[in-house]
């Protein structure tokens, strides 16, 4: 799952959630987002994409937004939703870098932390890719397993 990822605006797309949201200040430039991930993920180690906005969020950045990661060649291929440009353009950047990594998880994880998508969930892609999105749930890590 390295490598480059994509936005794409979301539409039908959404995600479910059992909290709330968090303060959305919006004031804050996209580094300070990029350093405030970067800590929380060396200081948690494998952190969903809804823990990780959760977090972005109660630290005063706006973290929601309609801003979708999906893997680079099929944009079919869904890894969350909802974000803000200036959490994707962080953790892109932290991505390109080779500084985090992204791995594949079980949708479990994400049902401990609060949210899901109402995607299918990615099993076993065809040849040709899905016709359709599908969720691919996965974690963010420091280093390479």
């Amino acid at each position: 799952m390295e490598g480059s990822m994509v936005s794409t605006q979301t539409s039908n797309t959404t995600a479910s959630s059992s909290g709330g949201g968090g303060v959305k200040s919006g004031r804050k430039p996209d580094a300070e987002i990029r350093e405030l991930i970067l800590a929380y993920i060396a200081g948690r180690d494998l952190v969903s994409f809804a823990e990780l906005q959760e977090h972005v969020e109660s630290a005063g950045f706006d973290a929601s937004g309609d801003v979708s990661l999906v893997l680079p060649g099929d944009p079919n291929l869904v890894v969350w939703v909802g974000l803000s440009e200036g959490v994707f353009t962080a953790v892109e950047s932290l991505l390109k870098a080779k500084t985090v990594f992204l791995y594949p998880c079980s949708w479990l994880t994400y049902l401990t932390d609060g949210k899901l998508l109402t995607l299918p969930t990615a099993k076993r892609p065809p040849r040709g890719g899905y016709k359709n999105p599908h969720w691919v749930p996965a974690v963010l890590r420091l280093v390479p397993f």
